[in-house]
């Protein structure tokens, strides 16, 4: 066995990463500034405590019971907020129809979720893009504005319905600006009363990224930076995204540098 077959059968696929490290890299990567709305906070699972601390979103929520800071319909955002009073929002819909007890897993899935809401009885969610693409883009800021939706896909009745990329559609269409993307995918069991596959069972999650300008408004994140604690403009490559300044590690080896300077002269 040579090294390098030795390095791939010896190396795990990495774990999927988590909601809340997916939506802080996508805030990092695209410069959110000002303030930010989380039009379906649902409890705010998406969110870590360090996400809520640094951005402090204002949570609307139709349902009372998950203590948004607003209760309202996402659809009217222009009669509960100011017009263009937001830099970013946040949406997370649900991403299944027709949900119910008994779903895979989990016998509360429509409680939970909101998804036995009448106007969800359909074989998609895709009926609800349009209504709030509309509605938030009244409430952001019309030319550095940025939406982050974290949506599924569903097989509904045999058939495959492709949301997350007709919500692509469908934003292009009313001239929004699709400028990103992540994917994160799980296992998804397989329910026993079913006798036959008629698709890949997939569990793939998307985090699709929008502007209301004509162009993504950030100018991105540095690679490298310049370490804040060093004197002589040392750079250094943040281990993590949103890394501002240099780690420990960091800070010794320039001490170090340092004091062989003094020792040398």
């Amino acid at each position: 066995m040579t090294d390098s077959t030795r390095k791939t059968a010896h190396t795990r696929p990495a774990p999927p990463r988590s909601d809340p490290a997916i939506l802080a890299e996508l805030l990092a990567l695209h410069g959110v500034e000002g303030l930010v709305l989380d039009a379906s906070w649902g409890g705010g699972g998406i969110w870590s405590r360090a996400l809520l601390e640094r951005y402090r979103p204002t949570r609307l929520d139709a349902r009372p019971e998950t203590q948004p800071d607003v209760v309202g319909d996402w659809n009217r955002l222009g009669d509960l907020f100011v017009p263009s009073g937001f830099r970013t929002a946040v949406w997370d819909p649900p991403h299944i129809s027709d949900a119910g007890d008994g779903l895979v897993g989990e016998a509360s899935w429509g409680s939970r979720y909101g998804t036995r809401d009448p106007g969800l009885r359909a074989d998609s969610v895709c009926h609800l893009f349009a209504p709030f693409l509309a509605s938030v883009r009244t409430v952001l800021d019309p030319r550095r504005g940025t939406l982050v939706v974290k949506l599924a896909d569903q097989v509904h009745q045999g058939e495959l319905q492709w949301q997350p990329f007709e919500l692509r559609r469908v934003a292009l269409e009313l001239g929004w600006y699709a400028c990103d993307y992540q994917v994160r995918v799980r296992t998804q069991p397989i329910d026993p009363k079913w006798v036959r596959q008629r698709h890949i069972r997939r569990s793939a999650t998307f985090w699709l990224v929008f502007h209301t300008g004509s162009r993504c408004p950030s100018r991105g994140l540095d690679l490298v930076r310049v370490c804040a604690a060093a004197e002589d403009g040392h750079v250094f490559r943040p281990r993590r995204r949103d890394q501002i300044t240099c780690d420990d590690r960091c800070r010794q080896r320039l001490r170090r540098a340092r004091q062989a300077k003094q020792r040398a002269a």
